[in-house]
């Protein structure tokens, strides 16, 4: 469901809680990037095999005074951004990148990417790529795309993460993890700490022992990280993009290199077309356990929804019923030869 979004409000909010004075540039920056991250979600009517719908999803015109919806692309988003520092006092434009080169906020493209770039007072100028950390805010991840490096641009700084870490603690977007505030960790990382907690065999066992079978405890540890996601990860409120990458970063983080190799995912598409007219564009993933002589465990990613364990038969009625197809042959599902 769409959110209108309030830039004015969101400014308010800040100075509400941060007194005048008590954030540097670089903080408003990073706690604006953080609140309007929140609301957003990537447009996946731009994946599409019209061009024309494509370009006019590009191409969707933002009246900043009046955000009616939520769901744009890079162009929308950058520009978004940019408005947002600009009425906190800020100095920030969008710009483009276009066939290994960078270019200035005015050239029109041919859908090509576009980002943002602050510069600060004190001369320096660094990228927020607002778009591709929309999952890890969500997901309340320690960002990618705040203050990256481009290697293709001299004046643009990298931004050290410890300085971003330091941030973050003190805007709140990171949470301590002990009673006396002296670690403040993001939810991947203590992701990672239960993962170390539970590849320690004894603290399993009993846990083990209570819920499954003795005849179901192969490849039990996998399958109970599977579980654990489906029980305690919510992304019922992100748009299908970022639930998706969100969900693969932490099935990157939280499974072993091992269990990866297991673990295929598989991206689905559908998108209806009669007489020249695309409808909306409909995705969804699957995350498929290879358990090994042919049996396999499968995990739907549906926008709306939490990972979810389903059978095969109940994810072919879902596929013929919306005529979703892989992206590509080789995101078809494993064990779906027979579809």
């Amino acid at each position: 469901m769409s959110r209108k979004i309030n830039l004015n409000k969101l400014i308010e909010k800040m100075n509400k809680r941060f007194p005048e004075g008590s954030l540097s540039e670089i903080e408003k920056a990073r706690y604006l990037y953080i609140e309007l991250g929140k609301l957003l979600k990537f447009d996946i009517n731009y994946i599409s095999s019209s061009e024309r719908k494509s370009e006019d999803v590009y191409w969707k015109p933002v009246d900043f005074d009046k955000i009616e919806d939520n769901e744009f692309i890079c162009r929308q988003i950058a520009e978004m951004y940019a408005e947002l520092l600009n009425r906190a006092g800020l100095n920030a434009k969008r710009h483009y990148r276009t066939m290994g080169e960078v270019v200035d906020e005015y050239f029109d493209p041919t859908c090509k990417h576009a980002y943002t770039v602050i510069k600060l007072q004190d001369g320096r100028k660094f990228i927020a790529d607002l778009v591709y950390d929309l999952p890890f805010i969500q997901g309340g991840m320690n960002t990618l795309f705040f203050g990256e490096k481009d290697e293709r641009r001299e004046d643009i700084v990298l931004i050290n993460q410890d300085e971003v870490r330091e941030i973050d603690k003190k805007i709140g977007y990171s949470y301590p993890v002990d009673l006396y505030k002296s670690a403040y960790v993001y939810t991947n990382e203590f992701y990672k700490m239960i993962k170390e907690d539970l590849e320690n065999p004894e603290h399993l066992k009993e846990y083990i022992d209570a819920t499954y079978p003795e005849t179901e405890r192969n490849d039990i540890l996998t399958r109970y990280k599977l579980d654990a996601i489906t029980r305690f990860v919510d992304t019922s409120k992100m748009g299908f993009r970022e639930g998706r990458m969100f969900l693969e970063r932490l099935f990157g983080e939280f499974f072993s290199k091992e269990e990866r190799e297991r673990i295929t995912m598989s991206n689905l598409i559908t998108e209806n077309e009669r007489e020249h007219y695309y409808g909306p564009t409909k995705m969804m993933e699957c995350f498929t356990f290879d358990r090994g002589d042919g049996m396999y465990d499968y995990y739907m990613y549906v926008p709306g929804n939490k990972l979810e364990r389903m059978s095969k038969e109940k994810i072919k009625v879902m596929m013929n019923i919306d005529s979703y197809v892989p992206i590509s042959k080789k995101e078809e599902i494993p064990g779906f030869e027979d579809r």
